[in-house]
């Protein structure tokens, strides 16, 4: 039944609504579909808000969220903890009487300033940190309680009871099915801000005497097998992406994640002149071009800018990877496409790069940088129009990473330390390896996994059929069998 009117309501003899009550009823045509809405006052204006969900309390949750996300606008968290600080300059500080929501605020403010390697944080973090507290730790019940008030049952009924009960409807195999609204690693980051959240309030503030959250259990983090098991199965999606990649506009920008296991900030922030080697230039002989992964694309959540910096996520991240010559014609089409849209961009007045991105390899037709939000979205739409091809197969961005890396494993004659040095990975038992090993080592294995890949795609330019995938034929490929 859907939502009544007052005058429905009174003559069914029922309690009239008053303002900013609200109501909750199932979507006419949509059995077990709910929508809460209530008019509050933004502005002094009357502004209704809705929520939806699958039952009663999901949807009103959801509503009530929605009434704190647009009371609060879009200021940012950093906004309101300045605002907070001003209030505290003239009247009080925090005291064990201020609540968690309130606590978190002014902790990360603390943390954006912190010069200690261990008690630094990067900008990226800070948004992400920013983000759980304004829209999930702080409207909730615990964020909402006074700091002398929480205890260790408080802080595990939200993260054990009222986490998981949030869930949200997806298709796997095609049967519909419940899954948590936020992953697992988005709910451990959550334990892991309010405990170091708790840890500040005991020192330096001193407003608690013991954390609460001190030794409770960690969420757990999903099974590595069956993670593992599941990109086992994916390693089809690698030839279907070669082929079906092949001539398009963004051929380069993903092949080269999946063909180098590059991570999502270092492909996004790569340049020219930077970051290929031998690719552009004469070809010497006994070099083959390389992919210099030195730098990556970062948003500043203060200035709210992009920033190419001159550091990757660790010391051993900076690394050369030798390009096949499969990627190194993709790349040379890639440019020629770009160089054409930029003169056409130079002669209409639409080119305004951000100074120091004027080479950008992968960016939008302004030159501006392209987001990382906005790749994610332009990857679940590539992979939403490959799913008539992929038998249900699906993997987020940063899988192509893990793909890599799981079929490099599978390469004969490719080492350990080889595919650490492809990928980046740090290690402290191979660390003295790394420093032998360089980009002539790997050209190889990355010939051998890059002819894996493109098979199908190789097979169909000579004219032969191409045979269905299966793991016998896929991993004889690996071992040069025909």
């Amino acid at each position: 039944m859907g939502r009544r009117s007052n005058e429905e309501l009174k003559a069914a003899g029922a309690s009239l609504r008053k303002r900013g009550e609200g109501t909750v009823f199932e979507v006419p045509g949509r059995p077990g579909y709910f929508r809460a809405v209530r008019t509050i006052d933004f502005k002094g204006k009357p502004v209704q808000v809705s929520g939806s969900g699958s039952s009663e309390d999901q949807a009103i949750q959801r509503r009530e969220k929605n009434v704190i996300k647009k009371l609060a606008g879009t200021q940012s968290v950093y906004a309101q903890a300045k605002v907070l600080q001003q209030a505290v300059a003239t009247t009080k500080k925090l005291t064990s009487q201020s609540t968690l929501y309130e606590l978190m605020v002014d902790w990360l403010e603390w943390r954006k300033y912190q010069t200690i390697p261990s008690k630094k944080i990067s900008g990226a973090v800070r948004k992400q940190y920013e983000t759980h507290i304004r829209l999930h730790l702080g409207p909730s019940e615990l964020g909402r309680m006074n700091l002398n008030e929480i205890n260790r049952n408080d802080i595990e009924t939200y993260f054990f009871r009222e986490l998981p009960r949030n869930t949200k409807k997806i298709i796997r195999e095609g049967v519909e099915v419940d899954v948590p609204a936020l992953s697992v690693s988005n709910q451990r980051a959550q334990q892991s801000i309010v405990n170091m959240a708790l840890n500040y309030a005991v020192h330096p503030l001193g407003l608690i005497g013991t954390n609460p959250a001190t030794g409770m259990e960690r969420i757990q983090k999903a099974d590595s097998i069956t993670s593992n098991s599941g990109l086992e199965k994916k390693r089809k999606m690698a030839y279907k992406l070669a082929e079906l990649l092949e001539g398009r506009p963004d051929e380069a920008r993903w092949m080269l994640s999946l063909l180098t296991g590059a991570r999502q900030s270092e492909v996004l922030g790569a340049t020219y002149s930077e970051s290929f080697m031998y690719l552009f230039d004469e070809p010497e002989p006994g070099k083959p071009p390389r992919f210099v992964i030195q730098q990556q694309l970062v948003r500043d959540p203060d200035a709210k800018e992009f920033k190419k910096v001159k550091r990757t996520k660790s010391k051993s991240s900076t690394r050369v990877v030798p390009l096949d010559p499969r990627m190194v014609e993709i790349l040379h089409k890639h440019k020629q496409r770009q160089n054409e849209a930029k003169a056409w961009a130079i002669e209409n007045g639409t080119w305004d790069p951000l100074p120091g991105m004027e080479d950008l390899v992968f960016c939008e037709p302004t030159g501006r940088p392209t987001s990382h939000q906005r790749d994610h979205k332009r990857w679940k739409a590539l992979l939403a129009q490959f799913a008539p091809y992929m038998d249900g197969d699906t993997i987020n961005l940063h899988g192509l990473r893990h793909l890599c890396a799981s079929i490099l494993a599978t390469t004969p004659g490719v080492s350990l330390e080889q595919i650490k040095q492809i990928l980046g990975h740090s290690s402290s038992v191979t660390s003295t390896v790394y420093l032998h090993i360089g980009a002539q080592n790997l050209v190889k294995p990355v010939e051998s996994y890059t002819s894996a890949i493109f098979r199908d795609r190789d097979l169909r330019a000579q004219g032969k059929d191409v045979p269905a995938y299966n793991d016998e034929e896929f991993y004889g490929h690996l071992h040069g069998e025909e």
